[in-house]
């Protein structure tokens, strides 16, 4: 394993959790009477950290050094 995979793999596993925490909280400010507004670019937003990741995944194994 490259580090740039280690990392990648953390970077990941933070940006799942950031991604449930916000629902957690988008959840918990609806019940609490929040109304949110210009939500129809979030699933864009998502999309495009999604491709950002999937890009780095096909490229840092290519082009990383390998840990001695």
């Amino acid at each position: 394993m490259t580090l740039a995979v280690l990392v990648l793999a953390l970077v990941t596993l933070q940006r799942l959790g950031e991604l449930a925490l916000a629902r957690r909280n988008t959840a918990r400010l609806r019940e609490a009477g929040a109304v949110e507004v210009g939500a129809g670019h979030y699933p864009l937003v998502v999309a495009v950290h999604a491709a950002w990741l999937a890009g780095l995944w096909l490229l840092a194994p290519s082009i990383a050094p390998s840990l001695p």
